[in-house]
């Protein structure tokens, strides 16, 4: 592993006691500094992040999107599929924005 030669955006971290020893023994044991571990495991994060969903975060427009094929009628794996995020992803905003469920395949029994 080598250090970064060139910093574009200065981070501070503020990181528990516990786990900030073990980044030093770790640097110790590679012969870095703890701020180029820090780096490195940062940036390895974001590659198996952008490898694994292919997306960055849930933005804002991303719930204008949600809310627009909500109004639509279409239901939650119809959003899914269209926005190219899992059913949960959309269950999970879809509840954090308060939208109600809309069904779609068999209808319901009709209750006696």
């Amino acid at each position: 592993m080598t250090a970064p030669t060139d910093y574009t955006v200065p981070v501070l971290v503020h990181v528990p006691r516990p786990i900030y020893r073990m980044l030093a023994a770790t640097a110790r044991r590679h012969d870095v500094s703890v701020g180029a571990l820090v780096v490195e495991v940062v940036r390895r994060a974001l590659e198996v992040r952008s490898v694994r969903r292919g997306r960055d975060f849930w933005t804002v427009a991303d719930d204008e999107v949600l809310r627009a094929l909500h109004a639509a009628g279409l239901s939650g794996p119809q959003i899914a599929e269209r926005m190219e995020r899992s059913n949960t992803t959309i269950m999970r905003h879809r509840d954090r924005l308060g939208l109600t469920p809309h069904f779609s395949g068999r209808p319901r029994k009709a209750s006696s």
